[in-house]
């Protein structure tokens, strides 16, 4: 019975342990979100899938169209329409009227007439936003009047959650959709009800209401706070009954239509950008305006109330857990069973993968959203791991048995060899059953002596067909050149072993086999004895394994394809944070904490960037090719940003932190500052999340009398501690310690890298700590100690303007990302640059032939048209103009070649090959420092900067530019330009002064850089004061 159970045991052992491995690895990696887009997509694709239900009658949309719009001519419509339209739709009767337009503020004419209106409507409820930049409510509305319209947006930008309350300032306040059902359920004589006592669980006529929680369903540690629910949308747009403005004031709607029902007010015209992506928006036409949203959020609770219409439902964790064990189980299973049935086993893995699918669908039929694509990596991933296994055990146990033979082989040889000197009775009767296909043939002529048995049976030839016959006569070989490969070795050392040749057998079947062979004397002449085995099982076992590793590199061509799409994803709007925080920067503020948070926005956006390159720098790790990138930089400084960075953490958690180090220690070094930077915050990160009380300080030790120093870091803390078990395998890649699994925080990859940064950097980590004490983590890098006269002068440098005596260049902007291309022109305009936007690689030919700037800086990934496309085309037409002779040579716009720099988010060095192919003069990385963007247009262009002195004063610039006019300065343009650059002035409108200072010529630099940095100061009065002049 125990052998009978061991052996049950171990026939299912791959099953037992793949099944807990793989459905333990599926649920870390969902645990990390990347499995998160994949589960929203499923969620989004059952949505769409579902069959359609009903309108709800109940919600009637009184919608403001373009038509409503164009009609009134002007948008947001004044108090007095929106007067009209109340007094019209209180004359039948709704049972309650949700206004979705926000009126903090009175928009003339009417506001008193809307204001009665208001008054005199107790079943009208306003609305307010609360969250992000908050708009107060109409202030004529009592609070049992408002709901706020806030909507929630997942990070893929579609609405898939709806807010029923929050609470703000102590109070709860309930949204737009969740108080207009309130008011009409009341009317029902259905009332809120608390479920024992407990915070956001409610009953509700016939529902139960439960408040989302950050991992329902497929989202991973998603926002959840205030009182959230899923979503339960009735259809595509369009779901409730819908009139327009136009038809309510000129009442040309049924009265039944409204009577006694919930009326929502609020645009749908798509001009105004108030559409949002729900889980059935494919492309814009089929987006959702926000009145619509908050319909469907009124009408699933109505619907969930008094119909008992299902709202979505998710499992626990541990649930969805054994959700994923089940399906884990169900894959090894199969996977152990494909020796036996291969193609029934593959058959069964799709449909078991199809069966996962659709019962899920079904579920949520039922208001039930299952994980779908987690189970699916767990049935792939264990019946993957399980076929594997058993075809290496299958294939280790055919290598040990043809070991095993081959040890014997050459014994059974020599034996026949015994056998045959005693006796050729003997060796015959030993040749004949010998279970090895052995042939003896004729040294001399090649003819066939003897075959045995075997040979006959492997081949397929009869004993008549085979004797007196050479091997190409019967056309054995496959290939003749072994035939001759083999003789030749004979030839040399009269015996071959082991030599893998493929032969055909008489029905033309191609096998391979192993021959040994040995030169014999037999019956007085020399003869070959060849003894062969077939391999064939084992070579298509080879193949098989190839196929396998065949596999395995394109899964890693796979995964660094998505490292390179994300990177790409990640630094676009990165370039948008760190370009518009350097802009703000830019101006001057009173508040020095507003600096203080706009530095510490500004670097860990750039950690942010800094942690991005480490993820496609691992791969560099894992193959040994991490290169070390030094640079000059403030030590002090990166010491200080790092400390703003964790102060905030640290009082947050009541902790002290400290950061010690002494006035000799160099101030410029020259090493690898990224690496630095992320060895610091990796250990100071991980001793602030496992240090609950007490302190962490940082110690920096080093001499600035050296040329070349030795720095040391020393960060200890008064945490948890490490045990001395531990300890050996802490700096193990994926490896965490028991209190880093308990957190169930970080992957187990930030130490690791660190101590590969730090022997990069000529230095080694070391870890001391006791358990319930703390840690102290040591580390030491050698540094090259570097005066830093000249470069603390150069880090306050900034450009403010173009110097003097220079053309007007004009720079087109190619970028299908609106915030990347008002970054630039934000940055370029004001310098003096006239400057021009396009959105595609189309309209930069446009404008290319038509503009002709000087320099184009062109992005790379765009719709209709890319940037290597644009860029070959406008290199060839360049080449065709010069060829056809339509260069004026003393035209400075066509006689040079465009200047086109690619700014891209890629990082790869074949990304950037490609791109100069294309024919791009250069290659500057998303994000970018603006730094590197002058210094690129001053080295192809030529350009002189003018820079802010900050020795004197933060704000003061360039003399060059400070100078005053005078009234002669403006004699150069018209009068007419002259009156509106004065009303302009005048109105504060710094859009159309920019616009008539790229009017002012070539000639007149001085008037065009000088009131550019006026209108950069808001120094209008300036402006006005000169103007005046010039009149009087």
């Amino acid at each position: 019975m125990k052998q009978q159970l061991r052996q049950k045991v171990r026939q299912w052992w791959v099953v037992l342990v793949t099944t807990p491995t793989i459905a333990g690895l599926v649920v870390a990696v969902s645990l990390t979100g990347w499995l998160q887009l994949l589960e929203w997509a499923a969620l989004d694709l059952f949505f769409r899938l579902r069959p359609p239900e009903s309108s709800d009658s109940r919600i009637v949309i009184v919608g403001i169209n373009e038509s409503d719009i164009q009609e009134i001519g002007k948008w947001p419509i004044s108090d007095e329409i929106l007067a009209k339209l109340l007094n019209q739709l209180k004359k039948q009767k709704p049972r309650v009227i949700g206004l979705d337009i926000y009126r903090d503020l009175p928009v003339e004419p009417g506001n008193q007439q809307l204001v009665k209106v208001f008054k005199s409507t107790p079943n009208l409820v306003g609305v307010e936003k609360i969250n992000g930049d908050p708009v107060p409510p109409p202030p004529i509305l009592s609070e049992n009047q408002v709901g706020f319209l806030d909507l929630v947006s997942d990070a893929d930008g579609r609405i898939r959650r709806g807010w029923l309350s929050q609470k703000l300032k102590g109070q709860n306040r309930l949204s737009l959709g969740a108080k207009l059902a309130l008011i009409y359920l009341a009317a029902e004589d259905i009332t809120l009800q608390k479920i024992d006592n407990t915070e956001y669980s409610y009953h509700l006529g016939k529902a139960e209401f439960h408040r989302f929680e950050g991992n329902d369903g497929g989202y991973v540690r998603a926002e959840d706070k205030g009182n959230q629910i899923i979503l339960n949308f009735r259809g595509m747009a369009g779901s409730f009954p819908t009139v327009s403005l136009s038809d309510v004031l000129e009442n040309r709607i049924s009265p039944d239509l409204i009577r006694d029902h919930i009326v929502l007010i609020g645009t749908m015209a798509p001009s105004k950008h108030y559409l949002f992506y729900t889980p059935y928006s494919t492309d814009d036409s089929s987006a959702f305006s926000g009145v619509e949203i908050h319909a469907h959020l009124t009408s699933q609770i109505i619907s969930a109330a008094i119909d008992g219409r299902p709202l979505i439902n998710t499992w626990s964790d541990p649930l969805e857990w054994l959700w994923i064990l089940f399906w884990s189980g169900c894959g090894a299973g199969l996977g152990s069973m494909f020796l036996c049935h291969r193609r029934v086993v593959v058959i069964s893995i799709f449909l078991v993968g199809g069966s996962l699918i659709g019962i899920s669908y079904l579920a949520f039929l039922e208001g039930w959203w299952l994980i779908v694509f987690a189970p699916l990596l767990a049935i792939s991933g264990s019946s993957i791991v399980s076929i594997t296994y058993t075809l290496l055990k299958n294939l280790k146990l055919y290598h040990q048995e043809l070991e095993e033979y081959a040890q014997t082989l050459e014994q059974k040889v020599e034996e026949r060899t015994k056998q045959l000197r005693r006796s050729e009775e003997r060796f015959a009767k030993a040749f004949r059953s010998s279970p090895s296909p052995i042939t003896i043939s004729s040294l001399k002529d090649g003819k066939h002596i003897e075959v045995n048995k075997s040979f006959l049976d492997i081949t397929g030839y009869k004993a008549e067909e085979v004797i007196g016959h050479t091997a190409p006569e019967l056309n054995l070989w496959v290939n003749i050149e072994d035939r001759l490969k083999l003789f030749e070795k004979l030839k040399n050392e009269r015996e071959v072993h082991n030599y893998e040749f493929t032969y055909r057998t008489k029905s033309g079947e191609v096998k391979t086999a192993i021959l040994s062979a040995e030169i014999i004397f037999l019956q007085e002449q020399e003869c070959l004895l060849a003894i062969s085995n077939d391999i064939t099982e084992r070579k298509q076992a080879e193949e098989i394994l190839k196929q396998a590793k065949e596999a395995a590199d394109a899964a890693s061509k796979i995964k660094s394809e998505f490292l390179a799409s994300m990177s790409h994803e990640l630094r676009t709007p990165l370039n948008a944070i760190l370009g518009f925080s350097r802009l703000l920067a830019r101006i001057p503020s009173p508040n020095e904490e507003h600096s203080k948070y706009l530095d510490i926005i500004r670097n860990s956006g750039e950690h942010l960037l800094s942690l991005i390159n480490d993820v496609l720098d691992l791969s560099k790790i894992e193959a040994g090719r991490i290169t070390l990138n030094e640079n000059i930089f403030n030590l002090y400084s990166l010491v200080e940003t790092i400390e703003g960075m964790f102060r905030l953490k640290a009082q947050e958690k009541g902790l002290q932190l400290i950061f010690v180090y002494k006035q000799e220690l160099p101030q410029y070094i020259k090493t690898d500052e990224k690496k630095l930077r992320q060895v610091l915050i990796n250990l100071l990160e991980n001793a602030i999340k496992f240090t609950q009380n007490g302190y962490i300080t940082m110690r920096v030790i080093g001499d600035c009398n050296l040329k070349n120093a030795t720095l040391k870091f020393e960060i200890e803390d008064t945490g948890a501690g490490i045990s001395s078990q531990e300890v050996d395998n802490l700096f193990e890649a994926f490896v965490q310690t028991e209190t880093g699994r308990t957190s169930q925080e970080g992957t187990g990859l930030g130490l690791p890298i660190s101590r590969k940064f730090v022997q990069l950097m000529g230095g080694d980590i070391s870890v001391n700590s006791t358990l319930g004490k703390g840690t102290t983590f040591k580390f030491d890098i050698q540094v090259d100690v570097v005066n830093g006269e000249n470069i603390a002068t150069q880090e306050t440098r900034r450009i403010i303007g173009l110097a003097s005596n220079q053309p007007i260049y004009r720079i087109l902007i190619v970028d299908d990302i609106w915030d990347n291309c008002q970054l630039l022109f934000n940055l370029l305009k004001p310098l003096g640059f006239e400057v021009k936007e396009a959105e595609n690689g189309k309209q930069a030919l446009e404008l290319w032939e038509s503009w002709h700037p000087h320099l184009i800086w062109m992005d790379i990934q765009m719709p209709v048209m890319d940037g290597y496309e644009a860029t070959r085309q406008i290199r060839k037409r360049e080449q065709q103009q010069k060829e056809n002779f339509l260069i004026d040579k003393l035209d400075f716009k066509l006689q040079n070649k465009v200047i086109i720099i690619a700014l891209s988010a890629s990082v790869f060095e074949e990304d950037r090959e490609r791109v100069i192919l294309a024919g791009c003069n250069d290659f500057v990385t998303k994000p970018f420092a603006e730094e590197m963007l002058f210094e690129k247009m001053a080295e192809y262009l030529g350009l002189r900067y003018l820079y802010e002195d900050i020795s004197e004063t933060k704000s003061s610039i360039s003399t060059e530019i400070q100078q005053d006019l005078t009234v002669e300065d403006l004699a150069v343009m018209s009068a007419d330009w002259v009156a509106q650059l004065n009303q302009a002035a005048i109105e504060g409108n710094d859009e159309i002064i920019f616009q008539l200072i790229e009017q002012i010529p070539t000639s007149a630099v001085n008037l065009a850089n000088t009131l550019t940095a006026w209108t950069n100061d808001f120094r209008f009065d300036k402006i006005t004061d000169l103007i005046e002049q010039k009149i009087l």
